[in-house]
């Protein structure tokens, strides 16, 4: 099912809609969901190329999904890591 185009201002690719859709399930009314309403599972073939970052606390972000084509562009496994290992280390002062 494609989103109507009022729906979908920016005209996502097919991919991109399915994780737009689960997450917007997932909000609800909250700005971003809770841990247990976002199942990757919902996220179906495009888990893959997808990552879930987890707010441990102020300025601490954690990569909690991984897919394997995230990975392969990073060259390792990240789950688990900070959010900021995805960004070269001359980035990484831009985030602070």
């Amino acid at each position: 099912m494609r989103l109507a185009t009022n729906q979908n201002p920016f005209q996502l690719s097919e991919p991109l809609n399915i994780i737009h859709r689960a997450w917007r399930l997932a909000v609800g009314a909250t700005p971003i969901p809770q841990r247990h309403r976002l199942d990757p599972r919902d996220l179906k073939q495009h888990v893959e190329r997808t990552f879930i970052l987890e707010q441990k606390s102020t300025d601490d972000f954690r990569i909690r999904l991984a897919g394997q084509a995230v990975c392969n562009q990073i060259g390792m496994e990240i789950r688990g890591m900070p959010a900021v290992s995805m960004f070269a280390l001359d980035d990484r002062q831009a985030l602070t």
